[in-house]
């Protein structure tokens, strides 16, 4: 038996496995309610089907509406509401998409057919058949806008202001229909417009005064005594005005000011309707009604919160196939599976919910670059990057001097400041950085050298990387401290390490890193030109200016590029 069941669940057409069966059922009481009208009431029940149709489920609508036409005998509705079904039938078998205008205009064509046989009698009789044509369109987009904006809502995404106010107007009508069944004892109409004023508290506050207005105001359009609409007034300001004492002091001041209205000013609303509404209210689930008290701002973050986990959900899934993929990518020295698993431990790293580190330094930097004697365009290149709370200044010098040579150093700083930027480590980025070179020099022998300064802003730690480069200096108290490391250049061969270099430095301290050019151009003269030209600088600009002027002024046979960083 059990396995009759799986099968046959199993034929069920997978759309009606979603929401269909709770729009359907919706647009049912929708449609069955405000098609059941009495003479007091505008019968409004082919507008919902109208709305719910532009929505995307008009069966239950046009169901409800034709039994509620049916049972409370209202005949020119129930023709309209035959007529529209045979049209969206019409329109089905077409197979072709149908405009919401489209759908509206049917509605119009519907009316039409009917006035001429239900209210030609008499002039007074035919303007009512024009009013509730009028309204029918009116209450079909109001339902329409209204239905729009519930399922946003329970997307958890803010509707636009238009679709708040439509739903607000749904509401209103649905309070507008169930007037007919409000008795001498007790009225569902007025039950409903509390739980609804309850329901705007947790999500406007004193903006829900004017929600019991417009709902007061349905109401009494359906027949409701006038001192109605101030009584629900009354009790929304109230409510609203307890909204920070959580759903049980909203409740509690709605029943409150029932019972002062009811008891001493007018009983245009019983204690018993807001009884009803505030028990219906509080055994609502406190998720539902935390989703309903956030403004847009707080909506927008926790969207923004849940798109951000399910983002990072995919980065991992995503490292996690890279890490295993790696093993498949055969290379002579390993090289493609070291740069794959270099990209998964990225992916890795960006799906974890890193704290930003409080910034404890500050760095002033001064840059100055200035081509060999003779030419236009200088070899060497500079660049800088922030790189989660690090600071990385970048020097390369490409070989020879030109635009060829500016293209090589070119070609490293951008790769190895964007493998930095994105996350990579400094092993993998700089043997990328090397196999770029080597790659480029395949037709040419170019190479080009690399100096680079990576400063932890929080923990003041300093990494100097040096592929070929000459030393860099670090001036502390006046004395000049070198730090050098022979390394071969990038894109000579594969084997190619660079020398790493780390050092902790202090608030005052100033780093300078040098091409070829301005180191040799100073010669004996570097450590006196460091202590003068930079240590005695207003700026870090002004000791870089200074510093290759003065290296200018001894030679200009080849291109010469200094970077000047003050910690502070």
């Amino acid at each position: 038996m059990a396995e009759w069941v799986a099968r046959c669940m199993a034929k069920i057409n997978p759309r009606w496995q979603s929401a269909a069966w709770w729009w359907t059922g919706l647009g049912f009481a929708f449609g069955f309610l405000l098609a059941f009208t009495k003479e007091s009431v505008v019968p409004l029940g082919a507008g919902c089907a109208a709305a719910f149709y532009m929505a995307g489920h008009p069966v239950g609508a046009l169901l409800g509406g034709l039994c509620g036409a049916w049972f409370s005998a209202s005949y020119p509705q129930t023709l309209v509401l035959l007529l529209y079904a045979i049209g969206v039938c019409v329109l089905y078998m077409q197979e072709k998409t149908v405009k919401a205008a489209d759908k509206l205009l049917l509605l119009c064509v519907c009316w039409g057919a009917a006035l001429p046989l239900f209210y030609f009698d008499h002039p007074t009789l035919f303007m009512t058949g024009l009013a509730n044509l009028s309204l029918s369109l009116f209450a079909a987009v109001c339902m329409t806008g209204g239905i729009r904006a519930v399922k946003l809502l329970l997307r958890r995404r803010v509707p636009p202001v238009s679709a708040q106010c439509a739903l607000w107007m749904c509401c209103a009508l649905l309070l507008y229909a169930l007037s007919p069944l409000n008795g001498d004892v007790f009225a569902p109409a007025s039950a409903t417009a509390c739980l609804l004023i309850l329901l705007c508290a947790c999500m406007y506050g004193t903006e829900t005064v004017a929600a019991g207005v417009l709902l007061g105001a349905a109401c009494v359009l359906g027949g409701a005594k006038p001192e109605l609409a101030g009584s629900l007034a009354f009790c929304a300001l109230g409510s609203a005005a307890a909204r920070a004492l959580g759903k049980w002091g909203v409740a509690g001041a709605m029943l409150t000011c029932a019972f002062l209205m009811s008891s001493f000013i007018t009983p245009a609303l019983r204690l018993s309707e807001a009884a009803v509404a505030a028990c219906v209210f509080v055994c609502l689930p406190r998720r539902f009604l935390r989703a309903l008290s956030l403004d847009g701002t707080e909506r927008a973050r926790s969207e923004a919160e849940c798109a951000l986990t399910a983002l990072r959900g995919q980065l991992m899934d995503a490292s996690g196939v890279l890490r295993e993929a790696a093993p498949l990518f055969e290379s002579p020295d390993g090289f493609a599976q070291r740069q794959i698993l270099a990209v998964s431990n990225v992916l890795s790293s960006l799906s974890e919910d890193r704290a930003c580190a409080r910034r404890q330094y500050d760095v002033s930097i001064g840059a100055a670059a200035i081509p060999k004697s003779g030419s236009r365009e200088t070899g060497d290149s500079m660049g800088m990057r922030q790189i989660d709370g690090k600071l990385a200044l970048l020097l390369s010098d490409g070989m020879g001097s030109g635009h060829a040579a500016h293209g090589e150093s070119a070609a490293a700083i951008a790769l190895f400041g964007d493998l930095l930027s994105i996350g990579f480590a400094l092993g993998e980025a700089l043997e990328c950085v090397n196999r770029l070179l080597m790659q480029r020099a395949a037709d040419a022998d170019m190479f080009a050298t690399m100096d680079a300064l990576v400063f932890d802003l929080a923990q003041g730690r300093a990494q100097f990387i040096k592929y070929g480069a000459p030393p860099s200096y670090i001036l502390r108290n006046g004395s000049v401290h070198t730090l050098y490391a022979e390394a071969l250049p990038a894109g000579i061969v594969k084997e190619a390490r660079p020398a790493l270099h780390e050092a902790a430095l202090k608030r005052g301290d100033t780093v300078v890193l040098m091409t070829d050019g301005a180191y040799e151009a100073l010669g004996a003269e570097l450590t006196r030109s460091l202590i003068e030209d930079v240590g005695g600088a207003n700026t870090a600009d002004d000791a870089a200016q200074t510093l290759l002027l003065h290296a200018r002024e001894k030679s200009g046979a080849d291109d010469m590029s200094v970077i000047v960083a003050c910690i502070g």
